[in-house]
């Protein structure tokens, strides 16, 4: 069963009113709005000279403060993103969801490299819950997931 709702509008003007309806049948809701929250912040990487840091939002938004390179967002419409790893490099980041998609900025590998690693495959009720960057190489970092797997991912060239 349906349901219309009508709206009547009428506005005067010098001449007179004019009206006109608009109706919308209740079988025909909106899609909720996706409303992204902060996750984290992270600091900018001082280890290479940096200052300010990044806050990262759940649907990819990413906002720097107090100096830090802004590299662009992403728009993760499931709004599940969990973590955010920077480019040693200081050259852009990725962020991470918790199904293992990774997001990373134009440039975040050097000219010529492409990010390599295993493919994702979650055990029934694991997630990923992060990601870290390794203190080893300036390029990498792994993903972590809440049964304390890690997936480990490189920038490197390919031959």
């Amino acid at each position: 069963m349906k349901r219309a709702i009508a709206l009547t509008v009428a506005v005067v003007a010098g001449l007179g009113a004019v009206g006109f309806s608009i109706s919308a049948s209740a079988s025909t809701a909106r899609p909720k709005a996706v409303v992204g929250h902060i996750i984290s912040a992270w600091p900018n990487d001082v280890s290479m000279g940096g200052t300010g840091g990044y806050i990262v939002w759940s649907n990819g938004k990413v906002v720097t403060i107090d100096g830090a390179p802004f590299y662009g967002s992403f728009n993760i419409p499931t709004n599940n993103v969990v973590g955010f790893a920077e480019n040693g490099m200081e050259n852009g980041y990725w962020v991470v969801t918790s199904t293992g998609a990774i997001y990373g900025t134009h440039g975040v590998c050097s000219s010529g490299e492409t990010l390599q690693g295993p493919h994702v495959l979650l055990r029934p009720g694991e997630r990923v819950v992060g990601a870290i960057s390794s203190s080893g190489s300036l390029k990498d970092f792994a993903l972590v997931t809440n049964v304390g797997r890690t997936f480990d991912y490189s920038c490197n060239f390919n031959f």
